[in-house]
């Protein structure tokens, strides 16, 4: 094995061993190891807030390091748990970069398997990587060199929306519809996922199910636990979103605002509201995740909610 693999393997062992309370029997030789080791291990074991976990640190520091595009390879292998923090801030060794991100962490609740975090506003650069550059175009056609603020309104050469990236290459509306499959027939969503999909009962006035889409893999398999939902107000066109996904260890997820987040009850399980315009929360293994964008307060998101 590799020196730098075989320090990778033990920091994952040595701080897991401390976050169980037990020691590492090792013998650390390593100086700067020991000091990289013992910066972990009080990163890790920093109480946030009550509710706040280990992993939720762990997914903002992944979450934001893929954000700079950095060490993509590296980010792909790595599993979201405390070893893997260690690695992150093990390998990496930018523990100024790791500090700052923890002294911005406000505030995480956990929800079992779906975690959402507060933090404070973030100088985030919006440069558009060196080899994106004149690829990225805004409505007028014209080259954009930073994303906008809220990442929309983007487009490829070609004026084909882009919805994201994926290793580093642009993906399109076009694209992502292809790995989707329609179903505008609710009745039928039985057929395709492992859960009960369940419709809310009620819905702000003029607003009606408009289709479900179901996630393809690379053969075009349709994926068995995961839904979205879309309800569309038939006056304005205005959208309500919501994904439904089994709850387990393979979809939980950890979701980040730098705006407000509140803890409340859905008929007497605890969710999460964010920037008073979407909720999350778990209920009879289903992991949930509604957003009215704004186009209705937080009253109806709980009332959307709890008709479920």
């Amino acid at each position: 094995m590799r020196e730098r693999e075989y320090l990778e393997e033990n920091f994952s062992i040595d701080l897991e061993a401390y976050l169980n309370g037990t020691e590492s029997e090792a013998e650390i030789k390593d100086r700067e190891y020991e000091e990289m080791l013992k910066f972990s291990q009080a990163l890790a074991g920093n109480d946030f807030s009550k509710s706040s976990n280990k992993k939720s640190v762990a997914n903002k520091v992944l979450k934001s390091l893929n954000e700079k595009r950095s060490h993509n390879k590296l980010l792909k292998k790595v599993s979201v748990s405390a070893a893997s923090f260690a690695i992150i801030c093990g390998i990496f060794s930018q523990t100024a970069f790791a500090t700052d991100l923890v002294d911005k962490v406000i505030k995480a609740i956990s929800l079992g398997n779906i975690t959402v975090i507060q933090s404070e506003p973030s100088n985030l650069d919006r440069t558009i990587p060196n080899d994106l550059q004149g690829k990225i175009f805004n409505q007028d056609g014209q080259a954009i060199k930073e994303y906008p603020q809220d990442g929309s309104g983007i487009y490829n050469a070609q004026g084909q929306e882009i919805t994201g990236f994926s290793n580093g290459e642009i993906v399109t509306r076009e694209q992502m519809s292809v790995r989707k499959e329609v179903i505008k027939d609710y009745s039928q969503l039985a057929r395709y996922l492992s859960f009960d999909v369940k419709l809310p009962a009620y819905l702000p006035e003029n607003y009606t199910f408009d289709r479900a889409e179901l996630y393809k893999g690379e053969k075009g398999k349709i994926s068995k636990d995961y839904v979205d939902l879309f309800f569309v107000n038939e006056q304005n066109g205005k959208v309500i979103f919501m994904q439904q996904r089994a709850s387990k260890e393979e979809t939980k997820y950890t979701i980040g605002t730098d705006g407000k987040i509140e803890e409340v009850k859905v008929n007497g399980v605890n969710a999460v509201i964010s920037d008073d315009t979407s909720i999350d929360w778990e209920a009879n293994q289903v992991l949930y995740s509604m957003s009215g964008k704004g186009d209705f307060p937080k009253e109806e998101l709980i009332k959307i909610a709890e008709s479920i």
